[in-house]
């Protein structure tokens, strides 16, 4: 549950973007909003830091503290950075292979812990019993909203097909006239 959080919020926040980009009136507008999926695309390659430093400051991602769980090493204190980036992104990697069932392990293992647990040695614990209420209300309102932005996106370009036919037919018309123009060295 902690991990489909995680991936709605982050998937929201880049529909958000997207509907910006659709709902673009003026050129401006357009290129205004494609900067800021530029870097949102670009916070994207630092989100393995940023998770892990979540994970090592507060003790998980978003989603893991809105469902009242935490990573803990075996002393049950919180884990270190470089071993929350070991556990989240190689130690996925491995889970995931092979049909996921470094992920799977989980409901076989007594302890509950997955391969990336056991490569990182860490544990997952939960320190608010509400949290998975909590939690499936977080997943809830997230997936309605994904779910609302995703509609909102398609409206969006619906209503504005002419002035996107119009900026790609002005970017046809500049390539056209670039390829007729010679260039200078």
């Amino acid at each position: 549950m902690a991990g489909l959080i995680d991936f709605l919020l982050i998937a929201g926040f880049f529909l958000f973007l997207v509907w910006r980009l659709a709902s673009a009136g003026t050129i401006l507008d357009l290129l205004n909003s494609l900067l800021t999926i530029l870097t949102f695309l670009f916070l994207t390659i630092l989100a393995p830091f940023i998770n892990s430093y979540l994970i090592c400051r507060l003790g998980g991602t978003i989603g893991k503290l809105l469902t009242g769980t935490r990573i803990v090493n075996p002393e049950g204190k919180k884990v270190s950075f470089w071993r929350a980036f070991l556990r989240n992104y190689l130690g996925y990697m491995v889970s995931s292979m092979l049909l996921w069932l470094g992920f799977i392990w989980i409901a076989i293992d007594k302890e509950r812990r997955g391969w990336h647990d056991l490569m990182a040695d860490t544990y997952v614990v939960v320190v608010n019993k509400a949290g998975a209420v909590i939690g499936m209300l977080s997943l809830l309102i997230l997936l309605l909203a994904n779910i609302f932005l995703g509609f909102e996106i398609f409206r969006s370009i619906s209503g504005n097909v002419p002035f996107y036919q119009s900026v790609i037919n002005d970017i046809s018309k500049e390539f056209q006239q670039s390829l007729n123009t010679p260039q200078l060295l």
